[in-house]
């Protein structure tokens, strides 16, 4: 296991991250947009939702366990972070599939929508 929020909170960058093969990472190109979602219960010791924005740097390459792809990134912490709570509040990205298929393996896509809602929240 990878404590993705304490490499965060010490300021350090994401520089690759591990995504499911299939037609979605055949769509990442470099220059993308993407963001980290950090999920949980309610009532988890931290607060679920966006822990960090950045950008894909290299496309999607195989791993070893050739099940999984690895992409470049340049993605960076949020101060302070979208909480689930503040996002599902606003009605562009209450249907967002994060929200949806919690589950679901990445990368998870947002419509443009989505996108603006998070726009919104961090400016």
């Amino acid at each position: 296991m990878w404590d993705v929020l304490g490499h965060l909170a010490a300021g350090r960058v994401i520089d690759s991250w591990g995504v499911a093969q299939g037609y979605r990472a055949d769509l990442m190109e470099p220059g993308d947009r993407c963001f980290v979602w950090v999920t949980g219960p309610r009532g988890a010791a931290w607060t679920p939702g966006i822990w960090a924005a950045g950008v894909v740097t290299a496309r999607p390459v195989p791993t070893r366990e050739r099940r999984r792809l690895r992409v470049g990134l340049d993605v960076r912490g949020l101060h302070p972070i979208l909480s689930r709570s503040e996002m599902r509040a606003d009605p562009r990205f209450a249907t967002a599939e994060v929200l949806r298929v919690p589950r679901m393996g990445n990368p998870l896509i947002l419509t443009p929508a989505e996108l603006a809602a998070i726009d919104d929240h961090l400016t």
